[in-house]
């Protein structure tokens, strides 16, 4: 492959938006495992926090995977460009599990700002502290 297709290949896997009309891959192999993909993303609001964040791990390291294959020079032309419709594709899940992830963050630090509240509130009425949040 030449250096322009290569750099041209780059530039389309790492600009903003690259995943934009991408389809999540129905399955990729990461360490000799199939994963079912794209029903693990369509699923991933159910599933746990840590098997959500190693599928976000397993996948960020596939994508580094085959983008290095293409930086490296190690694959033809045709097989890069197969690589670079991937990435997007892992793009798009990433994109979607990330999403997942900031709600979930949000809703925890909704959690803890509301817990905060209402240890303040017990004080107060407890009269541990006054209204403005000082101790007595």
């Amino acid at each position: 492959m030449r250096e322009q297709e290569r750099r041209a290949l780059l530039d389309r896997i790492d600009r903003e938006g690259a995943s934009v009309g991408a389809t999540v891959p129905e399955s990729i192999e990461i360490d000799g495992e199939t994963l079912p993909l794209a029903d693990l993303v369509r699923r991933a609001e159910h599933l746990d926090a840590d098997r959500r964040t190693d599928l976000r791990t397993r996948v960020r390291r596939e994508r580094t995977r085959l983008r290095e294959a293409i930086v490296e020079d190690r694959v033809d032309h045709e097989t890069a460009e197969r690589y670079a419709d991937r990435i997007a594709g892992l793009d798009r899940a990433l994109a979607h599990l990330d999403v997942e992830s900031d709600i979930e963050a949000a809703a925890t630090a909704a959690e803890q700002a509301d817990r905060k509240r209402w240890r303040s509130f017990v004080k107060r009425v407890r009269g541990d502290e006054d209204a403005d949040g000082r101790a007595r």
